[in-house]
């Protein structure tokens, strides 16, 4: 299942940018930087802390405290320099290939690779992770999240707890329950690099060859891989897909995402063409799977920048920004795949979320986006208000409940869960939301990428 913030640039390309390697972004990089406020504020944290260390240093000798009274200045001071040290170690990591300890970071209140897979206890409130993160993963239960830091991946519970670091990781994906890949790119290289398979129960198993860093997990066993031989940004690229120890034959396409069931992926086939203002667009397809069969949504053609957001059922695929003609303005789209039929729904700002309520009823933005109003609904004919819940984006869950993210330039956003019915479960400061597949848990991401993450459980009906 690809994560929402799979699409965004990776921590070492942005740290490689701000050391002063003119090549660290790609074309496609650079677009993506012009259309995410979320990855323009990690460079920009990235370039503060860089001058910060590249600025004048003085030394001062501090003298240890005669009184008791004292200790409090002593522990604000030693505050400061442990954060400090903590600086210092992330970007050491990328400087000299420092290696850091599987240690759980400052906050996080857990034991790296010491709590064993599913043994804490589901939490009765909210659970504050320390960042600084980046990309972030349910596993397919629901259970644990792939948070990805400036030192590698945690793998953490839905307490809280750091079960396991994994130092050095720039991608990572859940191949399913049990396993999840990660992507280490090459020293020589932050484009390309290794894939290995791990276990949560700690045995891990290289995949052959190189690859980028599009790593896109099914949740059922597959995993999304894309050659270094057969990237290609610009036009028709090649991918393959690991399963069970075995790699698939090559296929044409730019992978997207797979179906909440792991039976399809959408594939974009053909030369990317730009539209101006960052739009982009490739003739979409689907791929099944295990049987890698294509067939083309004739008409289509869909950003892939974007992520596609399938039904429960994986009869209905919905596009947040897609064209079905070369004339036509980028809006959402819809196809039925039973019978081919492709439809645009709306006209709503791209590159917002979309996700299916119950009942194939695809949640959209606010009509008076970005001002906070009531989310709409496509309900299979026509856009109406959904009556659940009030923000200026949102996204659902498999149970029907909603998390509404209101957009506030000064204080960063809130976030509003409503339960299916409308009742309002919990709000709190925040830029977005990422649900558990089951729907048990919601993960609050902060408007600084600095901030803290924040999951919720979801108790009430």
């Amino acid at each position: 299942m690809r994560n929402p913030f799979a699409a965004h640039v990776p921590d070492r390309r942005l740290l490689d940018t701000v050391a002063g390697n003119p090549t660290a972004l790609s074309a496609r990089d650079h677009q993506h930087l012009d259309a995410c406020a979320w990855c323009r504020r990690r460079l920009v944290r990235f370039e503060s802390i860089e001058t910060a260390l590249r600025g004048p240093w003085s030394e001062v000798e501090l003298t240890a405290p005669a009184t008791r009274g004292a200790l409090p200045q002593l522990a604000s001071l030693a505050a400061v320099a442990a954060a400090v040290v903590v600086i210092t170690v992330a970007l050491g990591a990328r400087m000299v290939g420092f290696t850091a300890p599987a240690s759980p970071p400052p906050g996080t209140g857990g034991t790296a690779a010491t709590v064993p897979s599913g043994s804490s206890p589901s939490p009765t409130g909210p659970v504050q992770i320390a960042g600084p993160f980046g990309a972030l993963e349910w596993k397919p239960d629901g259970t644990e999240l792939l948070i990805a830091g400036q030192e590698g991946f945690r793998r953490i519970d839905a307490s809280g707890h750091v079960l396991e670091a994994i130092p050095q990781a720039e991608a990572a994906s859940w191949v399913d329950d049990d396993h999840f890949a990660v992507w280490r790119g090459d020293v020589t290289s932050s484009s390309v690099g290794s894939v290995e398979i791990r276990s949560v129960t700690g045995s891990s198993v290289a995949v052959d060859g190189t690859y980028t860093s599009e790593v896109l997990g099914s949740g059922h066993g597959g995993i999304v891989l894309v050659p270094a031989s057969g990237a290609n940004p610009g036009g028709n690229g090649t991918f393959v897909v690991w399963s069970s120890g075995l790699l698939s034959r090559p296929i044409d396409g730019l992978p997207f995402g797979w179906s909440q069931d792991g039976a399809k992926i959408v594939v974009g086939r053909g030369s990317v063409q730009s539209l101006g203002a960052d739009i982009q667009q490739v003739p979409a397809a689907i791929a099944t799977y295990p049987g890698l069969e294509i067939r083309s949504l004739t008409g289509v053609s869909a950003d892939p920048k974007y992520l596609p957001a399938f039904s429960a059922d994986g009869r209905l695929v919905a596009f947040s920004c897609a064209t079905l003609n070369p004339r036509e303005m980028c809006g959402q789209v819809v196809v039925d795949l039973g019978s081919g039929r492709a439809r645009m729904v709306g006209h709503q700002p791209i590159g917002l979320p979309l996700s299916w309520l119950p009942g194939d009823r695809l949640l959209l933005s606010s009509a008076s986006y970005p001002d906070p109003g009531p989310l709409q609904v496509w309900d299979g004919t026509t856009v109406v208000p959904s009556g659940l819940a009030i923000g200026s984006s949102g996204i659902a869950a498999s149970n029907g409940a909603v998390a509404a993210s209101i957009e506030n330039t000064a204080t960063g956003g809130t976030v509003t869960i409503y339960s299916a019915t409308g009742t309002v479960l919990s709000s709190l400061p925040g830029a977005a939301a990422v649900w558990s597949p089951n729907g048990s848990s919601v993960a609050i991401v902060p408007s600084d990428p600095a901030g803290e993450l924040v999951i919720v459980p979801i108790l009430g009906p």
